[in-house]
């Protein structure tokens, strides 16, 4: 369990999942990047005056309550060249090293951002994890815990999270049930600034799960059976996620979709997460 809470705070569930979701997936993440299962285990005494590098993990909907990474910048030098032996291309500088460990905490962010989606039942997105040289200004003090991972070197290492407890309030005012301000539609004016953006639009005809073996053996003319019957329909993607269904056709040569059923709001927040 999480230790070292600086003060009593509300919203003390939701607090909890969001700390258990990021031990959770930075474990994932780092016991890929390094080779190894990994685990992080909550130590005590968190102290963010020792770190000198700090990781802001903001939400686009959550903007000026980003969580916080700190960690001590030789700690996270081992880190990011643990990672870069693993790749079997040793960092060739700090700056490598560094991106490395961005580029982790990254995936860490992309992941609490499909947590935060199916809790709140909205589509919460991440923005680029800032690396900052200065502790960001908080207008509250923050969450504080303290985390201890151990390098395949057997050399461990301290990071603490921190957690603005104006983000917890943000969440918390999202979730369903909870009573929120009413919001202001958006104007027409606004909404004319989106309508020329360019979405990758994709058909997904099916899927299947080979064995390596019968993917090496692939050649010109072999048969993939796909996990849609013929009869069954087309999904179409945006942007990775389904959000309608219907029959292939086609028109003036080329094959094409008719849309016969658009996805719920619920179903399309499912395939998100």
């Amino acid at each position: 369990m999480p230790v070292n809470h600086n003060s009593p705070l509300p919203h003390a569930e939701l607090l909890r999942s969001i700390e258990d979701e990021f031990v959770r997936v930075t474990s994932d993440v780092l016991g890929a990047s390094c080779g190894r299962g990994m685990h992080l285990n909550t130590t005590t005494a968190p102290d963010t005056q020792t770190a000198n590098l700090w990781f802001a993990l903001e939400f686009r909907q959550f903007e000026n309550a980003p969580m916080v990474i700190a960690v001590g910048r030789e700690e996270c030098l081992s880190l990011g060249k643990a990672m870069a032996s693993r790749s079997g291309s040793p960092a060739s500088d700090e700056a490598e090293a560094l991106s490395r460990i961005a580029g982790s905490w990254s995936q860490v962010a992309e992941a609490l951002a499909a947590f935060l989606t199916v809790r709140v039942k909205q589509e919460i997105i991440a923005n680029p994890v800032q690396t900052l040289m200065a502790r960001p200004a908080q207008s509250r003090p923050e969450h504080v815990t303290a985390y201890e991972v151990q390098l395949p070197s057997t050399q461990r290492i301290k990071l603490e999270l921190l957690i603005n407890p104006n983000l917890l309030d943000a969440v918390a005012n999202l979730e369903p049930g909870a009573e929120t301000q009413t919001r202001p539609a958006p104007s027409i004016k606004n909404l004319d600034l989106l309508l020329d953006v360019e979405m990758p639009v994709s058909v997904s005809f099916g899927r299947a799960q080979l064995p390596l073996k019968d993917v090496i053996k692939l050649t010109t003319g072999s048969i993939v059976e796909l996990s849609r019957s013929v009869s069954e329909p087309v999904e179409i993607i945006v942007n990775n996620c389904v959000i309608a269904r219907g029959e292939v056709v086609v028109v003036d040569g080329n094959f094409g979709v008719r849309i016969k059923e658009i996805s719920s709001k619920q179903e399309r927040l499912r395939t998100l997460s």
